[in-house]
């Protein structure tokens, strides 16, 4: 009886061994966060969304794009149905300085629903203009086109990450 209690002891220490540096573990926070902060007539652009973004990174962060996914859909990929969100800036490509918080506004969602914007971010270091010479851009490129992978893992692969807002009822 005795041996199998050691048995037993020494099984779940292996076992609850390996988690332990898991539970010293923060959450950490997303590289750049982006806030609905409210909704807005804009004379030149329509019905508008003013947003925050706040770049926690240590370089520039570029915009690619963004997009609004329905809240209740787990995939982020921008599909056929998801309505763009245009950037109103003066340039199509936005960024945001390292370490800076940035107000901004995006264009709309016309029909209902609770919506989460996306945005397909990419430091500035990994900007796919100045990168595409490289062996990590060639090898992702050829993966990609062979592959078919998810939006998530392309952008992953290229450096990028998503940049996801709360949920926000447009319709209001």
């Amino acid at each position: 009886m005795q041996l199998r209690k050691r048995i037993y002891v020494a099984l779940a220490v292996l076992l609850v061994l390996p988690l332990l540096p898991l539970w010293s573990l923060h959450s950490s926070r997303p590289p750049v966060r982006v806030t609905f902060l409210c909704v807005t007539n804009d004379p030149g652009n329509g019905r508008a969304g003013v947003i925050q973004v706040v770049n926690y990174q240590n370089e520039p962060v570029i915009v690619m794009g963004g997009w609004y996914v329905p809240s209740t859909r787990d995939d982020l990929s921008l599909s056929w149905d998801t309505p763009l969100a245009s950037i109103c800036a003066d340039n199509s490509r936005l960024t945001f300085t390292a370490r800076s918080t940035n107000i901004t506004q995006v264009s709309m969602p016309t029909n209902g629903g609770p919506y989460k914007l996306v945005f397909q971010c990419v430091p500035d270091s990994q900007d796919p203009f100045r990168t595409q010479g490289t062996l990590r851009h060639r090898m992702a490129s050829l993966a990609s086109s062979r592959l078919h992978p998810s939006q998530l893992t392309v952008v992953r692969w290229f450096g990028g990450f998503f940049a996801v807002s709360q949920s926000i009822d447009v319709s209001l």
